[in-house]
């Protein structure tokens, strides 16, 4: 196969890859301040609620990445509401310090309980791994019809 060849395959693994760093830098909160809090441990008795909030969009992008987290966050009051950072502080709660505090109405909208952590690792791992099935059979396509392609065009010559 032509180096020329691979380009279209090198723009889709770019195109992949600029899109996982944006998820994760782009106005969806402080990520790397929640990833810090996670890596160091960090005991729940000295987050603010700005740390929570932050542990709460990052729980939030890891159940719901990319356009279905905006599209959640729309559903709880849009970007800057109040409403949106209660949910991200109870989210930073319940999954960072296992707390459950009563403030769940919107989270039981969503389908999240007290029981919810196992079945949604559960999911959320299933939903990943099609996710990443489907990514792979559409290089494989793309492999194959580049294939056909320069196949044809070896028969003119």
């Amino acid at each position: 196969m032509k180096i020329r060849n691979l380009a279209p395959l090198f723009a889709v693994f770019f195109v992949l890859a600029m899109s996982q760093a944006y998820a994760a830098s782009d106005g969806h909160g402080d990520f790397l301040r929640a990833k810090e809090i996670i890596e160091k441990k960090i005991d729940c008795k000295s987050l603010s609620q700005n740390d929570l909030e932050a542990l709460g969009e990052y729980f939030m992008e890891q159940m719901h990445p990319g356009s279905a987290h905006e599209l959640m966050d729309s559903r709880m009051g849009g970007e800057g509401s109040e409403s949106l950072r209660q949910a991200h502080i109870n989210m930073g709660s319940k999954f960072y310090c296992n707390e459950f505090n009563g403030k769940y109405q919107m989270m039981g909208m969503m389908g999240m309980h007290e029981g919810y952590s196992g079945a949604s690792m559960a999911m959320w791992f299933f939903w990943w791994i099609v996710g990443i099935l489907v990514v792979l059979i559409l290089i494989l396509l793309l492999i194959f019809l580049i294939k056909k392609i320069n196949e044809k065009g070896g028969r003119r010559k």
